[in-house]
């Protein structure tokens, strides 16, 4: 391993990926901790939005998918099909009148340098959601405009006025939150580990 590879290999204290995918922030336990999958790679919910949205991200310092190592690109895609199995699997246990109908994969990288990726179920409910946009075109801008809540749009859905009550998790009464998020984290950290073994 020459110099450049054992500098990406670090953990970057002041980095909040790093801390997160070492356990060492100390909210990780109320929002179910942390699932480490293979090839190097953890997952972890996400603070605000709703339930089901979660984080993937190398437990090693990464800043862009060329800094990934063999390995940790080797498992990228089998890891994000194990996870959207293993939500679709929940759904089906828990939300059987309604089911995933996507599960979105965002990588913008905007907010911290740490390499992550935003996993985001989308059930069949939000097809009904209308979120406020800003929607723009090449000269104007119509304010107050609402679009359905579709793709890019998702993000937005938990401040819809009518988003359902099952998948809030923020803000909420912090204890049904925590309840919530930690229910599915137990139960993907058990599927995930038996789809690793299959």
């Amino acid at each position: 391993m020459n110099k450049s590879d054992m500098d990406k290999e670090k953990y970057k204290p002041d980095c909040t990926g790093c801390r997160i995918s070492q356990e060492k922030e100390e909210w990780l336990q109320q929002w179910g901790g942390i699932i480490k999958l293979d090839g190097g790679w953890v997952i972890n919910h996400y603070k605000i939005g709703f339930l089901g949205w979660v984080i993937l991200q190398p437990d090693n310092h990464r800043e862009n998918w060329a800094e990934l190592d063999q390995e940790e690109a080797s498992a990228l895609g089998r890891n994000v099909q194990r996870i959207e199995k293993g939500m679709r699997q929940y759904w089906s246990l828990n939300f059987k009148s309604d089911l995933l109908g996507r599960v979105y994969v965002v990588y913008f990288c905007e907010f911290s340098t740490h390499l992550h990726i935003h996993i985001i179920p989308r059930p069949k409910s939000f097809e009904k959601l209308i979120v406020f946009t800003d929607a723009r075109s090449h000269d104007s801008v119509i304010e107050n405009s609402t679009e359905k809540a579709f793709a890019w749009k998702t993000y937005l859905v938990h401040k819809c006025p009518d988003f359902p009550k099952d998948y809030k998790i923020y803000p909420v009464e912090k204890e049904q939150g925590y309840q919530k998020v930690n229910n599915l984290m137990t139960f993907l950290r058990s599927q995930l580990q038996q789809i690793s073994t299959k």
